[in-house]
């Protein structure tokens, strides 16, 4: 029966260690997202699903956040949640060519993941740029 406690102890003591191990590490080095909104005038009907968007985004543990317009403004750069207070104004065209120069925004070339909050149906260019770093999310 000792023996068992034993066991017990040490694999509770390792456990717990490497728990307390991973928790630091990814507090140090949390993943990064670019959060690239289209502020077009076709996304402005769907403002709220961009809203309840942000917020399941900003639940996410051990990342960091920056924000991007289409009209080429930084919203925000690294923070532990994306900034929902910032207004946004939903004017104009589409202009997603404003996500195609990595070297525009160090946040774009910083990324782990790039985020594109958009329903534009041909993204194909800026799939070629970022390859599998990039995901569109589509309110």
């Amino acid at each position: 029966m000792k023996q068992l406690l034993i066991w017990i102890g040490l694999c509770l003591l390792l456990y717990g260690g490497l728990g307390v191990t991973m928790h630091l590490y990814l507090s140090a080095n949390p993943q990064k997202f670019v959060i690239a909104l289209d502020t077009s005038v076709y996304m402005k009907e769907r403002q709220q699903q961009i809203s309840q968007e942000l917020v399941r985004l900003a639940g996410r543990r051990y990342s960091v956040f920056s924000m991007i317009v289409d009209k080429g403004r930084l919203l925000h750069s690294w923070q532990s949640r994306p900034d929902t207070r910032e207004k946004i104004i939903y004017y104009g065209d589409r202009l997603l060519s404003g996500f195609t120069d990595p070297s525009k925004y160090s946040e774009l070339a910083q990324a782990d993941r790039i985020l594109l909050v958009s329903n534009a149906e041909d993204i194909s260019e800026l799939e070629k740029i970022y390859g599998n770093r990039f995901t569109r999310i589509a309110p």
